[in-house]
């Protein structure tokens, strides 16, 4: 009896399981590995865009100068361009009505100084040049250096010996350069104010009458670039 008992009760409990299993199926549990991968965005090559640059530039007394450089800025760091402006001296000696310079105003001394010497003949002057600018960093703030050079356009003279007179006489092209060192601040419509400092050679004689300072001197620049 024992024996009969033992085997209904495990009949009955594969009946009930089979049973569970047909109403409801098979419960079974599972894991899923989730790996994420991260994607690397192809590098943009780099903007190349045309950037105008309007500067201001003076030595404080004898020397003044407007340009505009026009060029290619090739992402943020490197720009490339060609400009021109006008050179503005305030302390040259005068001409007369004919064009001849006004000797009366000079000592004896500074005549004979004058004949062996270079003379700036007019207060304008007109430099052509091409520039470079390196930006060093990436950010609205970064210092800078920049340099031009080419030529920079002026009046010609002559000197007469037997009128004992400096005419003038055509135009000459002489040696122009400066190198500039500052800070760039980049405004939000992605133009640029800049500040900066450097020397600028003109390729004048040291000797320059009245002023008789060295033609290379320091300048300071202030620029805007859009």
């Amino acid at each position: 009896m024992l024996i009969v008992t033992i085997a209904a009760n495990i009949f009955l409990s594969d009946v009930f399981v089979a049973h569970a299993q047909n109403r409801g199926g098979t419960v079974t549990a599972s894991s899923m590995i989730v790996t994420r991968t991260k994607i690397k965005k192809p590098k943009e090559p780099i903007k190349i865009r045309w950037q105008n640059n309007i500067d201001v530039a003076t030595t404080g007394r004898d020397h003044h100068q407007l340009s505009y450089t026009g060029g290619w800025r090739f992402g943020n760091f490197f720009y490339f361009g060609f400009g021109t402006g006008v050179q503005y001296y305030p302390n040259v000696l005068p001409w007369d009505e004919d064009g001849i310079l006004d000797m009366g105003i000079l000592s004896e001394d500074m005549k004979e100084e004058l004949k062996n010497s270079y003379y700036n003949p007019s207060q304008i002057a007109v430099p052509v040049y091409a520039q470079v600018k390196f930006r060093f960093f990436k950010g609205r703030i970064s210092p800078f250096l920049s340099a031009s050079g080419g030529l920079l356009f002026q009046n010609m003279v002559s000197y007469g010996e037997k009128s004992d007179t400096y005419q003038k006489d055509g135009t000459e092209g002489l040696t122009f350069f400066d190198a500039v060192v500052g800070i760039d601040f980049k405004l939000k419509n992605d133009s640029i104010i800049s500040f900066g400092l450097g020397p600028v050679l003109t390729g004048q004689n040291a000797r320059y009458p009245k002023a008789e300072e060295d033609r290379s001197t320091g300048c300071f620049k202030f620029g805007y670039s859009f």
